[in-house]
Order: structure tokens, then C-alpha cells, then sequence
């Protein structure tokens, strides 16, 4: 054929044409999977035995860097903080939902935070989720900074401790989910942009500069998701949130097209609607 590779036997098939230069997929995808079988220059010889060598191998190199680098990005790069999708299910009637999000440790209105904590030991939820922005991680930022600040990022991952381990003893038995926002995220941005090494340093299981290690999840027994992800509970779709301006509430569920609840824009809404695809309602946590 014009493209110097016809297979025999079994692998017998329709030539490239000689109008459009296109060989249809099953063809392509027949040749593909039985060169990438072949180990040696000999198996390829003897698989395809009146076919030109050198063109056989030069599209078996082909294949195999196809094969290699997909549009995968967890393929592309060694380290992808991918967006994650976490489905909880069969709950029970009764089950008890907080979500809160936005406090933005150390600007945190600790009054209005004793209160939220008084009510979860009170309330005793069986999950409890933080929906981004628990931190404000200031010193990270791309924004103009006041000089004067009085407290370190470290400080920041300090307090955030302290209250994580303080709302775990008041809801000891309670599914903890923090999900990170757009000022968590600030940490893998800085890294990227500064510290590239340090986003990639592992001790030989994981990241070592992480959210989860710095707040200590493991020992508090909270799941984590990555900023841009999203928590569906019985299909009540919960996001940290992007949008910002007038009606946010209405354009988050006009984006999800399910009822949920969402943080980022530091103001209190809501939007109902009824069509036939049922009653809905979006909420802005605030």
C-alpha cells in the first residue's frame, strides 16, 4: 500500500485510501495492538513476514509514544491535584448536615465561631463539612499586604489546628469532610510559582507540604478534597464556590441544576425554584 504496512492472516484489512490518506480505526487500532505485542525485531519479521521491517518498527515507536503520553493529566504530570467527586449515600432519615465555610483563620470572628461550635456539640451532626476557606493564608497572597502583621502563615496552620482538634472533641463520633477553597489553594500556587521542589518533596509514601499533614487530618480523622471538588450528599451538591456579584445563589443553580450550597462570596443567600424537575433551592453559606 501507499503507506508501506498491510498485515496477513488474521490482520487482514482495508488498505489507506488512496483519495483521503485515511485508514479506518478498527484497521489502525488491529496494527496498533499487534505491533505493541511484538518484543523484538525478529517477532515483528516473523509476525509480518512480506511487510517492510523498518516502516513496522518506525510505527510501532509511534504507538508506543502514544501509548505513553496520554491527555491524562495524572499521565502528564508526576504530581495532579485532581478535582474529586465524593458521593455519600443510604443515609438515614435524621441524619444531621452542618456545612460551613469562609472563616478565613486568622480574620475569624471567634465570637460567631464559639457560637458555631457550640451548636455542633450540641447538635452532634453526623458529618460535619468545612467548605473551603477555613484559612485566609494571607502571606500567600498575590493581593497588596498590610506589612504590618503581627502573625506568621505558620500561625495560621497553628490556629487551624487548634480549632479542627477542638471541634473534634466536641463531635468525637461525627464524619469530618474539609474540602479546600481558592485560599488553600494558594499554598500549591506559591509552591508552583516559587518553590517547585517543595510541591514535589514526598517521604517516599506521599507530599509532605500538603493541607491534610500541615492541620493534621490523619490524626483527626478528616477526609479531605481538593479545591474545585465537589461533595454530593443524597444529591445535595455541595461546592466551595467561584462565582461572584449579584444573584449567586440563583447562578450556582442555574450551573448545577441541583439543589446545594456553596461558599466564596462572604454573603448570606438563597434561591428556590419548582419546574418539573422538582423543588430546588441553592444556598450561599456566607
Amino acid at each position: 500500500t501507499d503507506s508501506g504496512v498491510a498485515a496477513v492472516g488474521p490482520l487482514a484489512g482495508p488498505p489507506r485510501s488512496r483519495y483521503t490518506g485515511y485508514m479506518p480505526k478498527t484497521w489502525t487500532t488491529s496494527l496498533r495492538t499487534a505491533l505493541l505485542a511484538c518484543r523484538s525485531d525478529a517477532e515483528i519479521a516473523e509476525k509480518f513476514p512480506s511487510q517492510n521491517l523498518q516502516t513496522l518498527k518506525r510505527r510501532q515507536r509511534e504507538f508506543k509514544a502514544e501509548t505513553q503520553l496520554t491527555s491524562d493529566p495524572e499521565d502528564l504530570y508526576r504530581v495532579y491535584n485532581k478535582r474529586e467527586r465524593l458521593e455519600v449515600r443510604g443515609l438515614a432519615d435524621g441524619t444531621r448536615v452542618v456545612v460551613t465555610s469562609d472563616y478565613q483563620i486568622p480574620h475569624v470572628d471567634y465570637a460567631t465561631l464559639d457560637a458555631v461550635e457550640e451548636f455542633i456539640a450540641d447538635f452532634q451532626p453526623n458529618i460535619d463539612v468545612i467548605a473551603g476557606d477555613a484559612l485566609d493564608e494571607e502571606h500567600l497572597s498575590v493581593f497588596t499586604k498590610n506589612p504590618t502583621a503581627n502573625f506568621t502563615l505558620n500561625d495560621e496552620f497553628r490556629i487551624g489546628r487548634t480549632i479542627l482538634s477542638r471541634r473534634r472533641k466536641r463531635n468525637p463520633k461525627g464524619r469530618m469532610i474539609w474540602m479546600d477553597g481558592n485560599h488553600e489553594d494558594r499554598l500549591i500556587r506559591e509552591m508552583w510559582k516559587r518553590l517547585p521542589d517543595l510541591y514535589e518533596l514526598d517521604n517516599g509514601d506521599e507530599q509532605i507540604i500538603t493541607i491534610p499533614n500541615l492541620l493534621q487530618f490523619h490524626k483527626l480523622e478528616i477526609e479531605h478534597l481538593n479545591y474545585r471538588s465537589l461533595l454530593d450528599i443524597e444529591g445535595f451538591q455541595i461546592v466551595h464556590g467561584w462565582l461572584t456579584g449579584a444573584n449567586v445563589a440563583k447562578r450556582m443553580y442555574q450551573h448545577m441544576l441541583s439543589s446545594g450550597a456553596s461558599g466564596h462570596t462572604h454573603t448570606l443567600g438563597q434561591y428556590h425554584t419548582s419546574g418539573a424537575n422538582g423543588d430546588h433551592a441553592w444556598y450561599e453559606l456566607g
